[in-house]
């Protein structure tokens, strides 16, 4: 929600725990999206939204791990 991230206290963490979750609704819509689009100009972008999200996701992870020692 952009009003609780733009008064977070600490920001950066706001942002990564709030980004996950929209990448992996994103990735989960891609994929459905792959079994069912009928275009393949669609296609080849949801392939490549699958793998960006993705690589994003573990970043991400990755970072608030580093930052918070957290999961």
């Amino acid at each position: 929600d952009l009003t609780a991230l733009s008064k977070a206290t600490d920001f950066d963490r706001a942002f990564i725990e709030q980004m996950i979750p929209h990448h992996q609704m994103g990735v989960r819509m891609a994929t459905m999206a792959q079994a069912n689009s009928q275009h393949q100009e669609l296609r080849l972008l949801q392939q490549a939204m699958v793998k960006a999200q993705s690589q994003e996701i573990e970043q991400m992870r990755q970072w608030y791990r580093r930052y918070y020692d957290s999961p």
